[in-house]
């Protein structure tokens, strides 16, 4: 005759839970979900390093700049040697900070030098905004040189040199 059941076994079957039969199903899904949100984190973990690189190299106009700023001193002395027309048109910031129509007292002295090392820099950041809207290279150039032609203008207006025109 088989034993009754102690009283520790029967309180422990009362406590048991019944097996669910979709359990498995459930582990199965389960599994598929976090392999699946594991792909997802390494695609957004990706896509977030290729969104820091493509901006990164958004920023080339502004590299490019800072890489000219360098060699400033150097495209200076050679447009001075060219004549006064290169130097107007490669720095014509610098020639309109060196008028003594913008007095600034003791920072007159060396704005000049700042404005030349900063121009090629500020440029490249006007460039980066500029290409930022889908606009081809070659039109930012004609709008990066339409820029150099304001500096250009400013330096005509002056000088006064239309009036020097209109009166010979």
């Amino acid at each position: 005759m088989p034993e009754p059941p102690s009283s520790s076994n029967a309180l422990f079957r009362f406590f048991r839970r019944k097996r669910n039969p979709f359990t498995p199903w459930e582990e199965i899904r389960r599994r598929e979900l976090k392999a699946s949100m594991a792909v997802l984190h390494e695609r957004r973990k990706i896509e977030r390093q290729e969104h820091h690189a493509r901006v990164l190299i958004s920023y080339w106009p502004v590299f490019a700049g800072l890489l000219l700023s360098l060699f400033a001193p150097l495209i200076q002395h050679f447009a001075e040697s060219l004549g006064p027309w290169a130097m107007t048109l490669f720095f014509p910031f610098v020639i309109v900070a060196r008028r003594p129509e913008i007095d600034l007292g003791h920072l007159a002295a060396i704005l000049p030098t700042i404005v030349l090392y900063v121009q090629f820099p500020i440029e490249g950041m006007f460039a980066r905004l500029v290409l930022k809207r889908g606009l081809k290279p070659v039109t930012v150039a004609g709008q990066v040189c339409m820029f150099h032609l304001m500096g250009i203008l400013e330096l005509v207006m002056l000088t006064n040199l239309p009036i020097h025109l209109l009166r010979h």
